[in-house]
């Protein structure tokens, strides 16, 4: 389950996490939020955020050792359907 929605300005993008956790009942005082995405330390979104959540930090995902992701590639893509 997950919402979606196009934002323009940093207060956009604020109103629809607020408008969101309010409608699931979330406290903010309460939850650890943990954004990932187009989000950097520093930034408009972030400074929002901080000033509205109290447990909010950027969530970096780790990658295993030996792993990296190069995008999909053409042919994986359609792997099964050429088979058939």
């Amino acid at each position: 389950l997950f919402n979606n929605f196009t934002y323009k300005t940093p207060e956009d993008f604020l109103y629809y996490l607020m408008f969101s956790l309010e409608q699931l009942e979330f406290d903010t005082n309460e939850i650890k939020l943990r954004l990932f995405g187009a989000i950097e330390e520093g930034d408009a979104v972030f400074e929002l955020c901080q000033e509205y959540i109290q447990n909010f930090s950027i969530y970096i995902p780790d990658i295993p050792d030996g792993l990296s992701y190069e995008g999909p590639k053409p042919a994986d893509n359609y792997l099964v359907i050429n088979a058939l």
